[in-house]
């Protein structure tokens, strides 16, 4: 299997009987991960040679960029590179006329807030002077204390008028205690880089902290080593618009965005309480029904949410499920998604690439990484429901909890992208037998091959596991 990711293209063995080799031709001398090829590689399969020629993308298609609303090419960003851009650039006027933004508010913090606006009013009428009024109104409705200390920092939080608007979501540190945590010497613009808390394929995260307001944020970074690549700029990019976009109590929240050092950053709320996978490995063993059930019910309303707006995420796996102060679930990580709808368009997204995470992968997904749609993101809820009850991967490959544990059993195993697309799964009463059956039944339909047999969306999948 040959995998192309702009500038790069690797090769892999997924279990061929003859072996595949690359430029060291000698007997047994074959490759056994995957290795990249360069202009001129020799790689010999049986008794096939072939010779590899890679031409560089043309700057014509790096230089294009279109709405992630409703696909219009923006002509007028032509010349502009992607680190003068911010995230309302990839919105075109037209959509902005519409309204891009798509706010989840339950019915009861509506009310909330057409009390607290006629509070407002009412003391407005009353003569208030401007300031004393919000300071009144602040300090009635709700205080701000430090994550560390418990000291007052209502006034600070509010400095940039986004207290109430972000009271459920934002933490906040005085700056005594921020400071107290600070490892990292750097700055990035308004916000202070505390400590290194992550690393992915994209980008590298920092918990910071908001000095004017005090608010605590993740910050992600492009890599430096992706930053002259023009096409991982534009991809980052597109994550900043699509998280703009996207706001839901079970989705992370978006804060701001710019560049520094001419590399883009996206800043999303800080989720104090780690992943489900830290979670899985730290308890060291699977999670009951209820628990594992009661976290997959929440991702599928941020899930269901984002695909009624056409996005598919194409990256669901327990890493990516972060946990808030009160433990509420909440999908992270847009970096792969993408607009189902626009599909094939973008030109970020070349024929053969794959992204996302092989075993949490659907078929379709490996075949053609541009073209697919919400039962993708299905069936890696499906892994991801299948390893939380049975701390096991659905196929004979060992998962962290089975490598922490010690429980490996296999000595050789195939490669992941051959055994999604080549094995069928293993059912999930085998694995976990005293599993209620309806509930079993759900989850193997999230794990049939063809993407037609699985449930259509979200929505769907959800109404099927709250019926059990």
């Amino acid at each position: 299997m040959i995998q192309m990711r702009p500038p790069n293209c690797y090769i892999y063995d997924i279990g061929s009987t003859n072996h595949t080799y690359v430029n060291d031709l000698k007997r047994g001398h074959y490759i056994k991960d995957a290795v990249e090829l360069k202009d001129g590689s020799i790689i010999k399969a049986g008794r096939t040679y072939l010779k590899v020629q890679i031409i560089p993308e043309e700057s014509k298609e790096a230089a294009g960029y279109r709405c992630v609303k409703c696909g219009r090419e923006l002509k007028e960003l032509e010349g502009k590179s992607p680190e003068e851009l911010g995230a309302k650039d990839f919105i075109c006027e037209e959509c902005r006329k519409k309204g891009f933004l798509h706010i989840w508010i339950p019915e009861k913090e509506k009310e909330k807030r057409r009390l607290f606006g006629r509070k407002r009013r009412e003391r407005a009428e009353k003569g208030e002077e401007a300031e004393q009024r919000e300071e009144r109104v602040i300090s009635e409705e709700f205080a701000v204390k430090c994550l560390k200390c418990g000291r007052d920092v209502t006034k600070q939080a509010n400095s940039n008028g986004r207290a109430a608007e972000l009271k459920d979501v934002a933490l906040y540190l005085c700056e005594d205690c921020a400071l107290k945590e600070r490892v990292e010497k750097e700055k990035a613009g308004d916000y202070i880089l505390l400590r290194q808390i992550g690393i992915g394929g994209m980008g590298i995260v920092y918990k910071g902290w908001h000095k004017p307001s005090g608010m605590v944020v993740a910050i992600k970074e492009l890599l430096p080593d992706k930053l002259m690549n023009e096409k991982s700029l534009k991809v980052f990019h597109r994550e900043i618009s699509i998280t703009h976009d996207l706001i839901h109590p079970n989705i992370v929240h978006f804060y701001d965005s710019f560049t520094r050092k001419r590399k883009p950053c996206l800043i999303t709320e800080y989720l104090p309480r780690g992943n489900a996978e830290e979670m899985l490995l730290k308890q060291g063993e699977p999670f009951t029904i209820e628990k594992a059930c009661r976290i997959v019910l929440q991702i599928l309303e941020g899930l269901s949410y984002a695909h009624e707006r056409g996005i598919v995420h194409r990256d669901v796996k327990p890493q990516n499920i972060l946990f808030d102060k009160d433990g509420r679930p909440k999908l992270s990580d847009m970096g792969l998604a993408k607009s189902f709808e626009l599909a094939g368009q973008s030109g970020i997204t070349s024929p053969g690439e794959t992204g996302g995470t092989p075993l949490y992968m659907a078929p379709e997904q490996i075949i053609d990484f541009r073209f697919v749609k919400p039962p993708a993101d299905l069936y890696s809820v499906g892994v991801c429901l299948y390893y939380f009850l049975t701390g096991k991967f659905p196929y004979h490959f060992p998962s962290p909890l089975d490598v922490l544990m010690g429980a490996i059993g296999l000595k050789e195993v195939k490669q992941p992208l051959a055994i999604v697309l080549e094995d069928e799964p293993i059912p999930i009463l085998e694995r976990k037998p005293d599993i209620p059956k309806p509930l079993a039944s759900i989850i193997d339909r999230c794990l049939r091959k063809r993407q037609e047999e699985r449930f259509r969306d979200g929505g769907e999948l959800k109404g099927a596991i709250s019926g059990v």
